[in-house]
């Protein structure tokens, strides 16, 4: 329960940033980053071998999803 949770934790942070990084490298740009990013929390979760492996492909994907917002 507490790894389903965990993206929707982390998303409002950098969602906060969002607006700066999009100014500092442009809409397509930080679209693309959190596209990347997302995948690689993706990846994570698909391959991995365990609960904390699967919590940090959560987060990792939060941090994408942020920047998607």
């Amino acid at each position: 329960m507490v790894a389903l949770v965990l993206t929707q934790l982390i998303t409002p942070v950098t969602s906060l940033a969002a607006g700066r990084v999009g100014d500092i490298i442009g809409r397509r740009g930080t679209l693309f980053i959190g596209a990347c990013i997302f995948a690689v929390g993706g990846a994570i979760q698909t391959f991995t071998n365990g609960f904390w492996m699967m919590v940090v492909g959560r987060i990792v994907a939060g941090f994408g999803v942020g920047l998607l917002s």
